[in-house]
This record gives C-alpha cells, structure tokens and sequence, in this order.
C-alpha cells in the first residue's frame, strides 16, 4: 500500500513539473519580449536625454559664441571712440566711454589703468567747476561698480564680507604707526569642497601708511585660524579707489580669494574698506584657476573619497 501511495504521489508531482515546464517554455517568448520591450524604451528614454541634453548645450554654445562676438564688436567700438579722444574737451565723452566699458566689462578686464589715466586728466582741468563734476561722476562710475562685485561675490553661500573704518588718515600719517581697521572673527570653510568643516578665524587689517595725493592705503592682512595654528594670509599691499574686488584679490590657503576695496576716501578725514571672502569660483576670468589648479583638485578631491 504504501509503495502504491509514493507511486501515486511521484506521479501527482511529476505532472506539477510537466505542467511547470509546460507553462515555462510558454512564458519565455514572453519574458523575452517584456525585457526586450523594457530594453528598448530605457534605451529609447537615454537616447531622447542625450539628444536633449546635447541640443541644451549646443544651444547654450551657439548663445555664449554670439553674446562674445556681440562683446567683443561693442568692446572695439567703445574703445575706439575712447581712444580717438585727445583733446580736454573731450573728457566728459571719455567718462561716459569709460562708463560703458566699465557697465559691461568690470567682470572681465582691469579698469583701473583707465581710470587712473583718466583722474590725472581732470586733475589738470582748469576749470575747477567742471573738474568736481567731473570727479564726483567718475568716483560714482567706479563706486557703483563696487557695489555691484561686492554683492555678487558675498551673494553665495560661502560669500562672506566686513567693514572697516580709518578715523583720522591726518594722524596715521604724521605719527605713521600702523591702525587697525578690521579686527574680526568669522568662520571659513577648510576647503572650497561644499561639505567643507567650518573654522572659526581671525581677520586683523592694518592701515600701515597713506598716499593722500593718490588717494591710496598701504593695508597688512593678517587671517589665521582661531588657535593660530594655521595662516590663511599674510600679505601686505596698496589699496585705491579704482581697485576692483573681483580682479584685485588674494589667493587664501583653503582656496577662497580674499579682497578689499577702498569703498571711501576723505582725504582731510577718514577712510571706509569692506573686506570679501569668496570662493574662486567666484573670481574674473583674468583670476580663474589655472589648470593645473583644477587638476589638483580633482585629484585631491578623488583621494579623500577612497
């Protein structure tokens, strides 16, 4: 009886497997079909992003080429009208060139030799009425340029920025001992990595000397690390009022750029600075990380994730 019984359960069991045999030779037209089916629409999805993606920045590319070429012809032109200028009549049209310029170009050349040039012009103007005008329009051409780099530098999110005052520039310099004015705390990031650990700083600026005919600081910047055990910068330098943030900066030892910009100058009086701290990301054209620097960096940043 009971050998009757395996029988009987060995054939029960061998007709599960015909049957699931059965059913799986007529599954698998259709399990290839469904992944053939999925195959096709995920590569048919990739290939719609890629052409999109490539379309985006061919757009882009096409954009950026004719924005350049548009730059470049208004670039030409504005500075061939500003160099065809000789005589001192032609200061006011000088400054209103030299404001386009400075409007659409402050990010990507150094205005200050410009400037410079054209402030010892209107010194020279006789006319002292037209010479304040003159004076008052090209300090506020320059001044509204400043403003602008100032906030688009502290504007993101490791953009960081301090204010600073000289009381009495009569004093510094008869006395000529150095004044401090910043003397702050804040925290910077290690690196420029956006998972960077924060530490807390010291920023110190010292007024060391002034040129009160040129309009110009002699300025010591001193950052370090809140134990002192690390340097960031320590650097000594002149600073005027045709100084632009995002050309004239410092490279830091945690790879952001630092820059002050002398925001005013009374000559008989005092003086005000605003200190910037930005990534380099952040910095001119003229200023952007050369190539070896980047690839440094992506070899670092690769290290660090092992």
């Amino acid at each position: 009886m009971e050998s009757r019984a395996i029988e009987k359960e060995i054939i029960i069991m061998k007709d599960y497997w015909d049957k699931i045999q059965a059913l799986g030779a007529a599954m698998m037209p259709v399990s290839v079909a469904i992944i053939g089916l999925l195959g096709s629409n995920y590569l048919a999805t990739k290939q719609a992003e890629d052409t999109k993606a490539r379309f985006y920045a061919e757009l882009i590319s096409k954009r950026e080429e004719a924005d350049s070429s548009l730059r470049k012809d208004m670039f030409n032109t504005i500075m061939a009208n500003y160099l065809k200028f000789k005589s001192t009549n032609d200061l006011s049209q000088k400054v209103l060139a030299l404001e386009l310029i400075a409007s659409n170009f402050h990010e990507s050349f150094d205005l200050r030799p410009i400037f410079n040039n054209i402030y010892k012009e209107i010194s020279s103007e006789p006319d002292s009425k037209m010479k304040e005008g003159l004076v008052k329009r090209l300090l506020g051409i320059v001044g509204e340029i400043k403003d602008k780099q100032i906030l688009a530098l502290t504007g993101t999110e490791k953009g960081q920025k301090l204010d600073g005052y000289l009381q009495d520039i009569i004093s510094i310099k008869k006395d000529l001992k150095a004044v401090k004015m910043i003397d702050e705390s804040l925290e910077l990031p290690e690196n420029e990595n956006s998972d960077a650990r924060m530490i807390k700083a010291h920023v110190v600026v010292w007024a060391n000397s002034v040129n009160i005919r040129r309009g110009e600081i002699r300025v010591r910047l001193e950052i370090q690390s809140a134990d002192g055990t690390t340097t960031y910068a320590d650097n000594v330098f002149w600073i005027g009022l045709f100084d632009l943030p995002m050309l004239d900066n410092t490279m830091l030892k945690n790879g952001q750029r630092c820059a002050i910009a002398l925001t005013k100058f009374e000559r008989e009086s005092s003086a005000e600075v605003t200190l910037v701290i930005f990534p380099s990301s952040r910095a001119s054209l003229k200023d952007k990380p050369a190539v070896d620097e980047m690839l440094y960096k992506m070899v670092t940043d690769k290290k660090s994730d092992f």
